[in-house]
């Protein structure tokens, strides 16, 4: 049994690949894959960070190119006594399928511009421009003893960044609201330009054909606030177009850390709450 860990499918192959988590002692580092028409399962890895892949981990995220069979692995959780400043950094993995080679792209995507170090964020492949895109999670501080005032501190959320493989390029697109700076002219902002409410527990899925990320539900705050709202992010204009803002009753409630899927042949949207 395990928990934390995550799963990604290839649907021109019909395989589905299980990497890490946790097993209530310790976190895992082991790969496998899943054969969908034969229904076997197949240990590829004992241990990644053995051959050159990521360390143990859990609740880190996993996106995968079927065009390029390349899987991508970012962020993950540590415990509070592993919070030295030296554990804080952001590594980030690609995994390529036909030769089973594990490569660091980086040690530290914040270097790069990209995200701090995450966890219980999300990630989507768009396979046409070969560009991820990262959006919310906890990022992981560090916890000093002499210090509690750092264990009370309000959690800081990560915004909205994608990653150009080809280029290796990170671009921060949103921040997280509560970073807005206070002495920005309201009266000077496009109202239309909706502002991002960063989160954990939620989903993201990005449909090929529209263009659009669409993220809904999850959970921010230490007072627990369930988020119940729905919108599109168009990865083209840099839009943000509203369907729910969680005060809709037409709406179903959502729910945090609820899965979800989306058909893009069909334009559909299946939540598992």
């Amino acid at each position: 049994m395990r928990g934390g860990h995550q799963m990604c499918i290839d649907v021109y192959s019909e395989i589905i690949y299980l990497f890490g988590g946790w097993d209530g002692t310790t976190d895992l580092a082991d790969l496998w894959s899943y054969h969908i028409p034969s229904g076997t399962w197949t240990c590829l890895s004992q241990d990644t960070s053995c051959e050159g892949g990521p360390s143990p981990r859990s609740c880190h995220k996993m996106c995968l190119d079927p065009e390029r069979k390349k899987i991508f692995t970012l962020g993950r959780y540590l415990d509070s006594v592993m919070r030295a400043s030296f554990y804080l950094n952001s590594d980030f993995y690609v995994y390529d399928i036909d030769s089973n080679q594990w490569t660091l792209i980086t040690d530290d995507t914040e270097k790069m511009g990209g995200p701090s170090l995450v966890f219980d964020h999300q990630m989507c492949m768009d396979v046409e421009k070969n560009t991820i895109y990262v959006f919310g999670g906890r990022v992981v501080t560090s916890i000093s003893p002499s210090s509690p005032e750092t264990v009370c501190a309000e959690p800081i959320y990560s915004g909205l960044y994608s990653y150009h493989v080809p280029t290796n390029t990170w671009c921060k697109l949103r921040s997280d609201m509560s970073k807005r700076n206070p002495s920005d002219d309201i009266s000077k902002r496009n109202p239309n330009d909706h502002e991002i409410k960063s989160r954990i527990g939620h989903s993201m899925l990005f449909h090929e054909k529209s263009r659009l990320l669409y993220i809904f539900a999850g959970q921010r705050n230490r007072a627990r606030e369930y988020l119940n709202d729905f919108f599109a992010y168009n990865v083209d204009t840099n839009q943000i177009a509203i369907i729910c803002d969680g005060s809709d009753t037409e709406f179903p409630p959502l729910a945090s850390t609820a899965r979800a899927t989306i058909d893009p042949e069909l334009n559909e949207i299946h939540v598992l709450c």
